[in-house]
Parts: structure tokens; sequence; C-alpha cells
């Protein structure tokens, strides 16, 4: 009697792509959390001689001329808020744009002079007469080069590519989904052969009194009827016993075999007169 045929080399690449997706997929998801929780919000970093978004809150005195005003300068545009909203530096060596206010978000543009020192600097954004010492505080951190602030990053994609992990997720998440596919559509091909040679995977297992009841994958439609004696496999396709069908359907057949039989999960089940060599 020939061997069950073997998963095909398209399934077995198909697996391991499968496997590398969700592992890398799984990897990105993590440093995605990991920088989520741990970099700090008031934190921006800057390369000295270039620029780097940052945003923040807005927080508005609580007296009725500040919350006019905070509903002018959303009227008026970037405009107002280049007047209204202030970056109070305690260097001369960086300079703040503001570009945009939503709500209370504001977005800006940090932009550090050639040959910046590096390291941290404190900024304060205020807005209209609010006093300074209820700003809130940033940090600017300004670094010699691009690798240097790579290596600052809490994200492992960021310092080792500079890449968001966000954007690894998504780039991720339909290779994992496609390879998944591919194992499926593969699997599906592979039973095809594997019961077109007169064998079937073991679907259940359950004691019953004295024995076990085994439900494998070969029925009517594979030419098994009540009575046939068929032949169990075990995992790696060689004969350990023998078993007789009690029940038939289209797609699955049961037998019943002792509790000591040496059968499991893993098992095939094939008929006794399968293909030959």
């Amino acid at each position: 009697m020939s061997a069950a045929p073997a998963p095909g080399p398209a399934r077995r690449g198909a697996q391991k792509l499968a496997v590398a997706a969700c592992v890398l997929l799984l990897l990105a998801v993590a440093d995605a959390c990991w920088l989520a929780v741990s970099d700090e919000r008031n934190l921006f970093r800057v390369v000295a001689g270039a620029e780097a978004a940052a945003s923040g809150d807005l927080v508005i005195p609580a007296d009725e001329q500040a919350v006019t005003l905070h509903a002018r300068v959303l009227a008026d545009g970037p405009a107002a808020l280049s007047r209204h909203v202030r970056a109070e530096l305690d260097t001369p060596d960086l300079e703040v744009r503001f570009v945009e206010l939503q709500g209370r978000l504001w977005r800006a543009r940090i932009l550090a002079q050639p040959g910046s020192p590096a390291g941290d600097r404190r900024m304060a954004v205020r807005f209209g007469a609010q006093p300074l010492a209820e700003a809130p505080i940033y940090t600017v951190r300004v670094f010699p080069d691009a690798a240097a602030l790579r290596a600052d990053q809490p994200s492992l994609l960021l310092r080792l590519a500079g890449v968001q992990p966000f954007w690894a997720v998504l780039a991720l998440l339909p290779v994992a989904l496609l390879a998944g596919a591919l194992v499926y559509r593969q699997g599906g091909r592979d039973l095809e052969r594997l019961l077109a040679s007169g064998t079937g995977p073991i679907y259940r297992l359950a004691r019953r009194g004295h024995g076990w009841e085994v439900v494998f994958g070969l029925g009517r439609a594979h030419g098994v009827l009540p009575g046939d004696r068929m032949i169990v496999l075990d995992p790696g396709r060689r004969p350990v016993g023998d078993l007789v069908v009690h029940e038939a359907d289209t797609e699955t057949a049961t037998a019943t075999v002792p509790l000591d039989a040496n059968i499991g999960p893993g098992h095939f089940v094939a008929r006794a007169d399968r293909e030959r060599t």
C-alpha cells in the first residue's frame, strides 16, 4: 500500500510565510503598545538643523475673556493663532511655528538651528494673557544627528529602521491574512489528495463505555459502507491496527475500537483496498 500524500511544498511554504508574518505582526503590535505607554507625551525630539512636528492641549484660563478669545482664534484661523498662542523658550536656538488649532489641540513645527547643542530645552505654551506659571511645560530634546534621535526612541522599530510601528502593523496585517488564506487553501487541496488516496483524518475520539468511538473523514462518497474493515495508520502513516465501520454518511463514518487500541487524534483511517504499489 502506498503512504498517504504528505503536505506539498506549496503548503509548507505558505505555512512558513504565515508563521513568519504572524510573528512579525505580533512583534509590531507589541512595539506599538510599548511606544504608546512608554513615550512621554510632553517630549518633542528634533535634530539640529532640522524641524519636527509638535502638538499639545491648549490650556484656556477659566474666564469669559479667554473663552471668547479662544472662539475668535478658532474662527479666524492660523493668522489669529500666531498672534495669541506663544511658545516661551529658555534658549534662542529654537523656533516654534504654530500651524493649526482644532478645539484645544494645537499643532506646530519646532525648528532647531544648525549647530544647536544637544540636550533638553524647556518650552511653555501659553494662550492670550495667561500667566507663565499656569502654562503647560514641554521638553524639546535636541540631537546632533538622526542616528542619535533614533537611538533615543522607546520603539524598537523606530530605533532600528525609523519606522512607526503603527505603519508596520498596517503593512503586515494583509500579509498575515493572505498567508493564512494560502495555508487554508493548500490544506483543502492536501485533504482532497488524501481522501482521493483512500485515507481520511480522524475528526473525533469519544469514550463510549468500554471503547472509543471514532469519527473519521471517509464516507459513502468515498466508497465506505457499514461493515467495511478499515486500516488505522499512525501519524507517520504506518499501519497500527484496524476497525470495522458501523455507521457511514456521505462524508464521514463511525467505528468503535477497544480502549487499549493504538489510536489518537493524529492518526488516520484508510480503506483496505486503497491504492497499492
